[in-house]
């Protein structure tokens, strides 16, 4: 399994099954099907912290760790819901700021929707963003 970076194991795993659906081959469609799983399996291992019961080892992670793994659907179904109700406790600690950027942000809202949780969603406030912006970090 090559070495990737979080956003690298996202970038696979979200264009996988656009590929998957896409396929005209059964054989290349089960392929990457294989490869998806491995690879949703793979990121699950890496980020998810079993002892803390969240992805990565601190409550800074929670938000930017915890989305790309609910986006790719990488978190078994047995800790699905644990990982979104961990991340709308995250939220209300910090006063529903994201800790995300502008990409991630969209995977927050959507995730806080599909799930029923559309007061958090609501209470978000873009401009309260944690995460430097491209302005800030330029000077």
């Amino acid at each position: 399994m090559p070495s990737l970076s979080r956003d690298g194991w996202v970038q696979l795993c979200a264009r996988t099954p656009r590929n998957v659906a896409n396929g005209g081959h059964a054989w290349l469609q089960q392929r990457l099907h294989a490869l998806l799983t491995i690879c949703q399996q793979a990121f699950h291992d890496k980020f998810y912290n079993s002892s803390v019961g969240r992805c990565g080892g601190d409550t800074g992670a929670v938000q930017s760790l915890s989305l790309p793994t609910l986006k790719i659907d990488s978190a078994p179904a047995s800790v699905y819901t644990h990982l979104v109700e961990v991340v709308v406790e995250n939220l209300k600690a910090i006063n529903y700021t994201m800790a995300v950027g502008a990409v991630t942000s969209k995977i927050l809202f959507n995730m806080l929707s599909e799930n029923g949780w559309h007061e958090s969603a609501l209470s978000l406030d873009p401009k309260t963003s944690s995460y430097p912006t491209s302005r800030t970090q330029r000077g």
